[in-house]
This record gives C-alpha cells, sequence and structure tokens, in this order.
C-alpha cells in the first residue's frame, strides 16, 4: 500500500509545473492585452468631416483613415474659398509605400480646440474610424486631430457656428408696402461656403423706419431667422 500512496503523491506534484505555466500564460495574455495597438512608424491619417461646419449645437461625422507606409494624403474633398479640408502627416521614411491599412483594431485617439470628440478614442476597421463632433454652443474654428503611435493628422479651420457664415441674403415678403405702410415678413438666410444653410446662428436685423417684431432672432434648420417689419401709420387721422 506505500508504494501506491507515493505514486499518488509524485503525479500530483509532477503537475504542477504545468499548472504555474498555465497561470503565467494567462498573466501574460492579460497584460498584452492591456497595451493598445497603435499605429506603426511610418504610417499617415487623414481626415475629413462629412459636413463643411456645423451649427452652433450641431454636430456631424469625422472619418479618420489610417494607411501603413501610405504616400502624403491630400484632402479628400479639396477646400474652396476657405472651406475646411482633411491633412495628414508625411510618412517618416519619406517613400510611398504599399499603403495598406493598418491591422483591425489600431487605436487612433481625436482631440479638438473647440466643442467635443465622442468617443474621444475608437478602434480601426478596414484602416478606418467614425466619431462624431459635437459642438459646444460657441463660434469659432475648430482644430480637430486624430493620432495613433508616432503619426497624427488634423483638420484645420473647421468653422462652427456664425464662423462658418460666408454670407447673408435678405428677402422681404411683400416687398413694397403702399402709403399707409404696413407689414413685412423679413427673411435672413445665413450661407456658409458651400451655399448650405447655417443652423443656429443669431442675426441681428435693423430698420431706418417702423418696427421690428424682433431685433434679433436665430437661424432655424435651413439657415432662415425671420422677423416682422412694420410700417403702419398708427396716427389716428384729424376728427
Amino acid at each position: 500500500m506505500v508504494p501506491q500512496h507515493r505514486a499518488r503523491g509524485v503525479r500530483r506534484f509532477a503537475s504542477l509545473p504545468a499548472v504555474l505555466t498555465a497561470l503565467a500564460s494567462l498573466s501574460l495574455a492579460t497584460a498584452c492585452d492591456k497595451v493598445p495597438l497603435l499605429a506603426p512608424s511610418g504610417s499617415v491619417i487623414t481626415l475629413f468631416a462629412t459636413a463643411p461646419s456645423v451649427g452652433l449645437n450641431g454636430t456631424t461625422e469625422i472619418v479618420a483613415t489610417v494607411i501603413e507606409q501610405g504616400v502624403t494624403a491630400t484632402p479628400t474633398t479639396p477646400p474652396a474659398n476657405g472651406a475646411p479640408g482633411g491633412t495628414a502627416t508625411t510618412p517618416s521614411s519619406g517613400q510611398p509605400g504599399a499603403g495598406t491599412p493598418v491591422q483591425n483594431g489600431t487605436l487612433v485617439s481625436f482631440t479638438t480646440t473647440l466643442g467635443r470628440i465622442e468617443p474621444s478614442e475608437a478602434r480601426t476597421n478596414n484602416g478606418q474610424v467614425r466619431v462624431k463632433f459635437i459642438a459646444s454652443g460657441q463660434s469659432g474654428a475648430a482644430t480637430i486631430t486624430a493620432f495613433s503611435g508616432g503619426t497624427s493628422g488634423k483638420i484645420e479651420n473647421f468653422f462652427v457656428g456664425a464662423a462658418a457664415a460666408e454670407r447673408v441674403t435678405l428677402t422681404a415678403s411683400p416687398q413694397n408696402l403702399g402709403p399707409a405702410g404696413g407689414q413685412s415678413q423679413i427673411s435672413a438666410r445665413v450661407e456658409d461656403t458651400s451655399g448650405a444653410g447655417v443652423v443656429g446662428v443669431p442675426v441681428n436685423f435693423t430698420a431706418s423706419t417702423g418696427q421690428l417684431s424682433a431685433s434679433t432672432a436665430t437661424t432655424d434648420d435651413t439657415g432662415i431667422a425671420d422677423t416682422i417689419a412694420d410700417d403702419r401709420d398708427l396716427e389716428e387721422p384729424p376728427g
């Protein structure tokens, strides 16, 4: 009976190194999972926004493309009349490469000088990540940056709110009033460089004669702000 007891003890002791090896492997795998996968040296990040500008409380999608050993990228849509566009860094090697998307799951982080980006970090799928730029109610020109590893790309002069206004078109309905005066609806359409209406922009109205129902109005979803001009003769005729 004694030899059998010792044999069982040997078998149990012999299995201990295997258990320790398994635990060590599990610990190593867990540690590796905590290290983010970043773009390799020489990669290029290209950024573009799906809208040329946003209103004071608007949102738009930001798309980042990350290419390994890619050539220097150009904006997806070339800027016109000062419109924002995407830019990218030059590969560290300075030479065109294969231009293949980075490995899926590569972590890309985002920052902005105005508003916020949600989420602030995202992982690539087929070399691309999509996040949202959310305005914070403040007008200005934002600089949006994406970075991973030692490479980065940015959008400069992304206009928010009143900063996006390129022109204001004023219309009146009716355009003419009779001798006794009357009321006319005044509409101001605020447009960006592409001709799209700018949402959520305050517009100030003044009139040389008569009265306005509102001296300030905010543009709606079509970029239009309205007020009523009242030029009626309110004096009673002599009795």
